[in-house]
């Protein structure tokens, strides 16, 4: 093992995942990688033998284990949890239950990751698209390189949280933010990154990411059903999300030194301040960030949210 490179902090939310999670956990152990790397586990209140089958996974020499339970919090809320009592590492990266990581993924990752210096930088892989028994159904879950800016990849997040590697000032950032929900931990990563450092987009998919029917997120939402689709939106009308944008944009300023010198200080600032008076919300709602295919489910929703200010 070399001391020099860094201990890794692996964060892994689960539920109810004891049918494939030993196969992710042994691909995380076995990495080519030759630091310390230790997988921090919260068992999000499961029903089944997903804590005993994470114990019984056999851990090679410089591969540790800490599994904590708790309540069921949802994986935004579970994974939240994770990062405020993440210990401390040089680097750290999201897992899936149910995915398998390349063996060289972290060691890549790494390498990568250390030319951005201090400066808080995310790593972001390809991910392969497999069935439930791993066979491959597409070979590149992102067909081209994503528009990488902050507004951008909060709304639209096209890297999901198990491609995802980050350096301790990214990490350390995410720590000191005072959040008890988001929308999703992976979007709120990235737009963050996006914002106060950097991503270093990695374009070989180094995941197995398997889809099959117990998945929280799918390949894609659906179409829009009018009458269904208006029901929710009204539903949504009375109760609002659960969390709030504006506050993470607060916090995004909050704990970012320099914070006016960056090139995406006024889109933060914008996502701030939508809800302050109307024009503030036409503006989000005109921003070229916040507007996909028109008449697409998740564009659609997205600026329903913005226009009656929801979340």
């Amino acid at each position: 093992m070399k001391e020099n490179d860094g201990h890794v902090i692996v964060l892994m939310a689960v539920y109810n995942g004891e049918k494939y999670v030993k196969q992710q956990l042994e691909s995380i152990y076995n990495q080519t990688y030759g630091g310390r790397i230790t997988v921090c586990v919260r068992d999000d209140g499961s029903a089944d033998g997903t804590s005993e089958k994470i114990l019984g996974v056999k851990r090679p020499k410089g591969r540790a284990l800490v599994l904590r339970k708790g309540k069921n919090l949802g994986p935004a809320g579970s994974f939240l949890r994770l990062i405020q009592t993440a210990g401390e590492a040089d680097w750290y990266f999201y897992s899936d239950q149910d995915d398998v990581w390349a063996p060289d993924k972290v060691e890549t990752a790494v390498k990568q990751m250390r030319r951005a210096g201090e400066t808080p930088i995310l790593y972001g892989c390809n991910y392969s698209l497999c069935d439930e028994n791993l066979t491959p159904v597409k070979r590149c879950g992102i067909e081209s390189k994503p528009q990488l800016t902050p507004l951008k990849m909060l709304f639209y997040n096209k890297i999901p949280g198990c491609c995802m590697g980050m350096n301790r000032a990214l990490m350390d950032r995410l720590k000191e933010m005072k959040l008890t929900s988001v929308m999703m931990h992976d979007s709120m990563t990235l737009c963050y990154a996006l914002y106060a450092g950097g991503v270093v987009y990695d374009k070989e998919p180094k995941v197995l990411h398997r889809i099959h029917a117990d998945n929280v997120v799918g390949l894609g939402h659906r179409k829009i059903v009018p009458l269904p689709w208006l029901k929710e939106k009204f539903l949504l009308l009375r109760r609002k999300e659960d969390y709030d944008i504006s506050k993470m944009a607060s916090e995004f300023l909050r704990v970012t030194e320099d914070a006016r010198k960056l090139p995406y200080y006024n889109d933060i600032v914008l996502l701030k301040n939508y809800k302050k008076n109307l024009r503030n919300t036409l503006q989000l709602l005109n921003h070229k960030d916040t507007k996909d295919a028109p008449l697409d489910r998740t564009t659609m929703s997205i600026r329903s949210k913005i226009f009656f200010r929801l979340f």
